[in-house]
């Protein structure tokens, strides 16, 4: 038998804009700006030659492009040329200023995500900042959200049900009696006295 996703989602009652989000998929997202950023660099160049081969040579007859060309780079400045040409590059942030800029524009209301450990490339303070988007979208936009994570700072997500897939039988948890969370916890207890100055 053949379903179509669309079909899947219905019979299954999964909201149809629903999906799955690896790190890998922010990753490309962080990558992929920067590709498109180097292209416009490159084919800014480019428009610097032709402006300059334009400019200072004499008016080209040889075809209608050729004398437009000529036309306006003798009306208009260099950098008035090539911006009329080619848009302005993608606003480049950091990672994590990327990565939550990908969250918020891909987290849509009445959905259910699976986000594969969205923390990777986040600060401690961006963590907190897509903690503030999850909540919002899980209380008043009826989002659901299934997290693999290894954050402090997503595992502590108020009323979350964390599921420890390291104990055996598979058990529930609260955030602070996961092992990981206890290695965090010994780590700066032991470092606590750096912390009082």
């Amino acid at each position: 038998m053949y379903t179509t996703k669309s079909n899947y989602y219905l019979e299954n009652n999964i909201p149809l804009r629903s999906k799955i989000i690896f790190s890998e998929d922010i990753f490309e997202n962080i990558l992929s700006k920067r590709i498109e950023n180097q292209e416009k660099n490159k084919q800014r160049e480019e428009l610097e030659k032709q402006y300059m081969q334009y400019e200072y040579n004499p008016i080209n007859y040889s075809s209608l492009e050729d004398l437009s060309i000529s036309v306006e780079t003798r009306n208009k400045t260099q950098s008035k040329f090539i911006k009329s040409r080619i848009e302005e590059n993608a606003r480049e942030f950091s990672n994590g200023q990327t990565a939550l800029e990908f969250f918020d524009k891909e987290l849509k209301e009445d959905s259910l995500y699976l986000l594969d450990e969205p923390e990777n490339s986040l600060s401690p303070k961006f963590q907190i900042e897509l903690i503030q988007l999850i909540s919002e979208l899980s209380r008043f936009f009826k989002c659901q959200f299934i997290i693999a994570t290894h954050s402090p700072f997503l595992l502590s997500i108020p009323n979350a049900k964390i599921y420890d897939l390291d104990s055996i039988p598979i058990a529930t948890k609260k955030w602070y009696e996961l092992e990981n969370m206890k290695i965090y916890y010994n780590f700066f207890k032991e470092h606590k006295s750096k912390f009082d100055i």
